[in-house]
């Protein structure tokens, strides 16, 4: 990577820090949760793979294999017409679901699309996710198979390279569901 100048180390094109890894304890939350398949396989599609953090603990916890894209590597998870051919024969040949860990600029965007694609699904996002009119009525639609996973602590993801600056977690997350084997509508672990 090329470096910056001191008061600008954000990389090129990079206008919000969307890009932090997901430390393993946060996705070891989801995965004793994660649906099991019926007479088939089950796949589980992480389209914000980034450097791979996610992806691999989630093969390292689960006997599932794990499908990886990214925006950097020319999968842009929102844009379904423009998907290489790769992606779309895993869409038509798989039974699968999405776990990932969004940019949470385009959270709405992300749960439209985990919508649109009618698989079972986990966002590990704001727990302030829950506000706004537009997502209320998302949520609402999903009726009783939307759950919500609270962790009892804040998640302390791991920053990227170019952020010097050292903080601890400013928010709370959790890891919002549909169709997921949660116990209850909202869990606490």
């Amino acid at each position: 990577m090329t470096t910056l100048p001191k008061h600008n180390r954000r990389p090129i094109g990079v206008g919000r820090p969307d890009n932090w890894d997901t430390p393993d304890y946060a996705t070891d939350l989801i995965t004793e949760y994660i649906p099991q398949p019926e007479g088939g396989h089950l796949s589980i599609w992480e389209p914000c793979t980034g450097n791979g953090k996610m992806s691999k603990r989630l093969a390292e916890r689960v006997p599932l294999s794990v499908f990886e894209t990214d925006i950097v590597t020319g999968v842009d998870f929102l844009k379904p017409d423009e998907y290489p051919e790769h992606v779309k024969q895993f869409i038509k040949n798989n039974n699968f679901i999405e776990i990932t860990n969004p940019p949470y600029s385009k959270k709405t965007q992300f749960i439209k699309q985990c919508i649109r694609l009618g698989c079972p699904w986990a966002l590990l996002m704001p727990l302030t996710t829950l506000e706004g009119k537009e997502r209320n009525l998302l949520f609402n639609a999903l009726g009783d198979e939307f759950r919500i996973l609270i962790p009892k602590r804040r998640i302390k993801f791991e920053r990227p390279e170019w952020i010097e600056k050292k903080s601890s977690p400013q928010f709370q997350v959790a890891w919002f569901t549909y169709q997921f084997n949660l116990p209850q509508q909202i869990t606490f672990e």
